[in-house]
Formats: structure tokens, sequence, C-alpha cells
């Protein structure tokens, strides 16, 4: 598909209405009765994003919107590249690359390094302290082994709380990140 700008709004900046104050009470008016009709209409109440064009977000908005009505992707290779790195450097933190994805192979999916690792890195974690538990319970309650399993118990479940606090920020940024490609 073919992308061409359009102009497809009417947009009067308040500042240049000042000293026009007839002109001003007549766009209001225009304005809410076009939001009665809209919402007579069963259309949600118009909101828009102006950017002006000497900002420089103006360029690039209109790349990011090119690129979303040509079907390319809204998010560059350079940053998935970003957001791949982050979650993988997590993922790493929290289980030993062999135990993640093959021993650091890489299907080619964009998202590969993102939900997979992230669930491949719970599952050795979910794995060791299950490991650790089941020691525990075969261990003799007397002597050092007992100890020594109940200080792995508490360092594991330190270490897990850890890890969910991560993956719960994670998971924020990736659904702010996902939102905002929503958006666009």
């Amino acid at each position: 598909m073919s992308f061409q700008r359009e102009r497809n709004y009417f947009v009067f900046k308040t500042s240049d209405l000042v000293g026009f104050d007839a002109a001003r009470y007549h766009l209001e008016n225009t304005e809410k009765t076009i939001g009665l009709y809209r919402k007579l209409g069963g259309k949600a109440p118009l909101e828009c994003l102006v950017i002006e064009s000497d900002w420089p977000e103006y360029e690039p908005a209109w790349d990011e919107i090119q690129r979303r009505v040509e079907g390319r992707p809204t998010i560059t290779d350079e940053e998935m590249g970003r957001w791949q790195d982050t979650i993988y450097k997590l993922a790493c933190d929290l289980a030993p690359d062999a135990q993640i994805d093959g021993g650091g192979c890489d299907s080619g999916d964009p998202l590969d390094l993102t939900t997979d690792k992230i669930a491949q890195a719970f599952n050795y974690w979910d794995n060791l302290l299950f490991d650790t538990l089941k020691s525990v319970s075969h261990a003799k309650v007397e002597g050092s082994t007992f100890k020594a399993a109940a200080a792995t118990i508490t360092t594991l479940a330190d270490e897990n709380e850890k890890l969910q606090r991560q993956v719960t920020n994670l998971e924020e940024k990736l659904l702010s990140l996902l939102s905002e490609a929503e958006r666009q």
C-alpha cells in the first residue's frame, strides 16, 4: 500500500485565536456540536495529538505512521536489538546460558529473546528449587546436612523473590512498549 500524507483534520492553535473572540466562540460551538453528533452516532470523543512541523518529533512521527500503514514493523531493528539484549541479560542473570534456549541457539524469531527466555529462566529456577526441596526432604534432620539444605532453601527463596520482582518490572516495561506500539 502506498502511503500519502493527507489533511484529514482542521487544527487551530488556541494562542493564534487570541483577539478573535467571535471566531473562537464559533469554533468552540462547532466542536461541541460535532462532538454531540459523534456521541449520537456511537463514536468515542475525538482525541488527537498535534505535532507542529518545526518540532523534532514531527518527521519521526510521520515515519512511524508510514511504517504502520505499509505493514512494516513500527519498532526498528536497533530498538528490537536493545530490548533483546536487555532481556537476554536478565534471563542470563537468572539462569546459566546453557539452560536457556538450547545453550544460546537463536531461532531468529524477534520475540525469541523475550517471553521464551523468561519462561526458560523461570523453569530453571523452579526445577532448582524443587530439586533442593526434594533433597531436604531426604536429608537427615540431625547434623549439618539439614542446616546447609535449609540455608540453600532460604537463599533460593530470596533469589526467587528477587527474580519475580525483576520479571514483574520487565513485564511492566513490555506491556508499556506493547501499549505504545498499539497506539501508533
